[in-house]
C-alpha cells in the first residue's frame, strides 16, 4: 500500500508540473502577442517587454525548470533503488518524495495563478484554459495526503529520526555542484553563494530541531512546513547548479539567465523559511483558538 501511494505521490508531482508548464506557455504567449502602453518611439509594446511582466515569466520558468530538475532526480533515483535495493537510494527516494509532492504541488498553483495574473481579466473567466489550468493545479497540495502529511513525514521520519543523515548526502552534493561554479562569474554569484550558505543554514536548523523536538511536542507540527519549502527551494538551486553548470561550456545564455534569476529571486525565499522556524511552535501554539 505505501509503494502504491509513494508512486501517486510522485504522479502528483507530474501532473504538477504538467499544470504549470502549459500554463508558461500559455502566459508566454500571452505576453508576446497583448500590447499595453508605448515605447520611446511612440510604438505599441507587447507586455513582455514590461519589467514586472517578465519578472513574473522568469519566476514561472525557474520554478518550473527546477520542479521538472527535481522530478528527474527523482525518477533516477526510483530507478536505481528498484535495480539494487542500494540502502542509500532507497533513504534518497524516501526523503525526495515527499517534497517531489508537496513544493511541486504548490509550485503548480503559484505559477498557474501567475499566468493568470499575466492574462488579466481574461485569464479569470471560466472558459479560458489558464483559468481551469489553476483550478486543475489546486487539487495537488490536497491530493495523496496533504501537503502537510508530506512536511511532518518529511521532518519527522525522513529527517530527524536518522539524525539528519540522508539529508547530509543530499546537502554534501549541493554544497560539492554549488562550489564548482566559477565564483567570479556575474550572472551566477547569488546562486552560487545562495546555495552554499542555505546548506550550512539548514545543517544547524536541523541539529536544533533535533535537539528542542523531544522537549516541545508542538514543534514539529508547528515549522514542517517552512522545513519543507525551504528544503525545496534549496534543491531546486541545486538542481539550478547542476544545469547552469552544463550550460556554461555550451553558453547556453537561456539556462543561464533562468539559473541566476533563481539565486537572485527564488533562493532568497529560504532566509524567510528559516527565520519562521527559528521562531519555534510559540506563535501557533500560543495563541488561543478564540484568537483565531
Amino acid at each position: 500500500m505505501f509503494t502504491m501511494m509513494n508512486h501517486m505521490r510522485i504522479g502528483v508531482g507530474i501532473h504538477s508540473l504538467g499544470c504549470a508548464e502549459r500554463a508558461l506557455q500559455l502566459a508566454r504567449i500571452h505576453a508576446h502577442d497583448r500590447v499595453q502602453g508605448r515605447n520611446a518611439q511612440g510604438a505599441q509594446r507587447p507586455i513582455i517587454e514590461h519589467a514586472d511582466v517578465r519578472r513574473m515569466l522568469l519566476t514561472m520558468k525557474s520554478l518550473t525548470a527546477s520542479a521538472r530538475h527535481l522530478l528527474y532526480l527523482a525518477a533516477a533515483t526510483l530507478d536505481v533503488a528498484h535495480a539494487t535495493s542500494d540502502a542509500a537510494a532507497v533513504s534518497r527516494l524516501g526523503l525526495l518524495t515527499p517534497i517531489v509532492k508537496a513544493w511541486i504541488s504548490e509550485i503548480a498553483v503559484e505559477v498557474t495563478s501567475l499566468g493568470v495574473q499575466i492574462h488579466g481579466g481574461t485569464g479569470y473567466v471560466d472558459d479560458s484554459e489558464i483559468s481551469q489550468l489553476y483550478r486543475d493545479a489546486r487539487i495537488g497540495p490536497i491530493f495523496e495526503g496533504t501537503n502537510y502529511i508530506q512536511a511532518q513525514d518529511l521532518l519527522s521520519r525522513k529527517v530527524l529520526r536518522d539524525s539528519g543523515k540522508s539529508l547530509a548526502s543530499i546537502l554534501d552534493d549541493a554544497r560539492h555542484v554549488a562550489e564548482n561554479l566559477p565564483a567570479d562569474h556575474a550572472a551566477l554569484g547569488a546562486l552560487r553563494t545562495g546555495v552554499i550558505e542555505n546548506c550550512a543554514r539548514i545543517c544547524r536548523t536541523v541539529d536544533l530541531l533535533q535537539r528542542d523536538a523531544a522537549r516541545d511536542p508542538e514543534l514539529i507540527g508547528s515549522v514542517a512546513h517552512h522545513f519543507l519549502q525551504w528544503l525545496g527551494v534549496l534543491i531546486g538551486g541545486w538542481q539550478q547548479c547542476v544545469a547552469a553548470s552544463r550550460a556554461l561550456p555550451r553558453a547556453d545564455k537561456a539556462t543561464l539567465d533562468v539559473a541566476g534569476f533563481y539565486g537572485a529571486h527564488i533562493l532568497p525565499r529560504g532566509l524567510m523559511h528559516e527565520a519562521a522556524i527559528a521562531h519555534g511552535s510559540a506563535p501557533i501554539s500560543g495563541a488561543t483558538l478564540a484568537s483565531i
